[in-house]
């Protein structure tokens, strides 16, 4: 039982691990002495993170309460 647990919680970590990761910009070299550095990111919708949310919920990774508490998270965040 306590293997389980464990497993779960490192199961979440890495759930949410994954979600903050992909918030995170990219830096780029610069090109030439001088020039600038610009932060790349892939422009993410709601609903795609939302999409995202539930799939981990539907697959058991997220329970339906971390759920619930990150689609809160991310709702509050885009108000």
């Amino acid at each position: 039982m306590l293997i389980v647990l464990l497993m779960i919680g490192f199961i979440a970590a890495a759930a949410a691990w994954f979600l903050v990761a992909r918030r995170r910009p990219t830096v780029q070299a610069p090109h030439a002495p001088g020039a600038e550095v610009h932060a790349k990111t892939a422009p993410v919708s709601l609903a795609d993170e939302l999409s995202e949310l539930a799939a981990l919920r539907d697959k058991g990774v997220l329970s339906h309460q971390e759920f619930e508490a990150e689609k809160a998270k991310l709702l509050s965040a885009n108000s």
